[in-house]
């Protein structure tokens, strides 16, 4: 799992967080969360897709 889950952050169990996800401070991850995405809040929402130059997708 290369994901930037930052602080406080509780993810449920069974939950997939995906590569290189963001995942925001004090969010609950409830539902799975799909590669290359920022997710944030309670429960946490997909925000917005990530972009790295040398991502292989």
């Amino acid at each position: 799992m290369n994901s930037r889950p930052r602080a406080n952050v509780v993810v449920t169990s069974g939950v997939a967080i995906g590569e290189r996800c963001v995942i925001g401070a004090n969010s609950v991850v409830t539902q799975d969360i799909p590669p290359y995405f920022v997710a944030a809040g309670a429960p946490a929402k997909v925000l917005r897709a990530v972009t790295y130059p040398n991502a292989q997708p």
